[in-house]
């Protein structure tokens, strides 16, 4: 993910991964699981799902893939308190990218005499 895109939407919903939230469509339907997982395209994938179409009844499936250009809103637990759990989730990242950056930089160091040929 981009420096850009640590700001982004995308970053809180990552941060939300493993948390209930409601998924608003724009087919005018709703969506409530635990988030599992979000990719860079807004992306979600959901468990224990419960889908409510605007007409007819609610469906309980085990999981759900959202497309990203379908959501229309995406509701949190009002106990969370977003300015905490960006930053949170901006520390992960740039751990992952800093033991990136030092294996990236131990390979480069590594002696090319150590290097098997074919």
């Amino acid at each position: 993910m981009s420096r850009l895109g640590d700001r982004s939407l995308i970053t809180f919903l990552q941060a939300l991964q493993q948390t209930i939230v409601k998924v608003e469509l724009r087919a005018d339907s709703v969506v409530k699981g635990r988030l599992d997982s979000v990719d860079e395209n807004m992306n979600l994938t959901l468990s224990d799902v419960s889908f409510t179409p605007l007409q007819g009844d609610t469906k309980q499936l085990p999981f759900m893939y959202v497309r990203g250009r379908n959501i229309r809103y995406v509701h949190m637990s009002p106990k969370i308190n977003p300015a905490t759990i960006i930053e949170e989730q901006r520390t992960r990242i740039a751990q992952v990218r800093g033991i990136h950056a030092r294996q990236m930089m131990s390979l480069k160091a590594a002696p090319k005499g150590d290097q098997e040929t074919d």
